[in-house]
């Protein structure tokens, strides 16, 4: 097998990890629980909210920083746009 190893691998993003986490865990449960009755609605409206400005500080970083560690520029490409965003409605 041979070695196939990046050269020069650029440190993780820290910033963006920790935004793209809170923006995702935030919409996934936000929407998760939506209508099921289990938690508050004003619970849920938080999460939704929260979730949707941790998405949104995550894009204003990404388009800052050379590595970011979700490259959003890929979804300019229609059919990696296409799959993302049809594989997401399902």
């Amino acid at each position: 097998m041979p070695d196939a190893r990046e050269p020069d691998v650029p440190p993780i993003d820290l910033r963006g990890f920790l935004l793209s986490a809170i923006g995702l865990i935030g919409l996934v449960v936000g929407f998760e629980t939506l209508g099921r009755g289990l938690v508050p609605a004003g619970a849920i409206g938080a999460f939704l909210v929260v979730g949707l400005g941790g998405g949104v500080l995550y894009a204003r970083h990404a388009r800052r920083v050379s590595n970011p560690i979700l490259d959003l520029s890929l979804l300019d490409l229609p059919t990696f746009r296409a799959a993302i965003v049809g594989g997401s409605l399902f």
